[in-house]
């Protein structure tokens, strides 16, 4: 999950999920009150799609290269790392 404290009272945050997206969508009621954006991947990808999120925060190509290969390296697909 990411948005910090400004985005939990704005019902702003995002949420990445590790499973399946049927799973997600029967479970978006219950993140709707929270949630601006769900992203869904592979089970046991929503770690390391936070983890790569976190360097593209800083906006830099070395920052971007890093999250690239963390999220890969976590098995989540190129394109859904660079996703926000």
């Amino acid at each position: 999950m990411t948005g910090a404290v400004d985005g939990a009272r704005k019902g702003r945050l995002t949420l990445f999920v590790g499973g399946a997206a049927a799973v997600l969508e029967r479970a978006g009621a219950l993140f709707a009150p929270l949630v601006r954006s769900s992203i869904a991947a592979q089970l046991g990808t929503g770690n390391g799609r936070e983890a790569g999120d976190q360097p593209n925060l800083v906006h830099s190509s070395a920052a971007i290269g890093e999250a690239l290969t963390l999220g890969v390296k976590c098995g989540v697909e190129p394109l859904t790392v660079l996703m926000r």
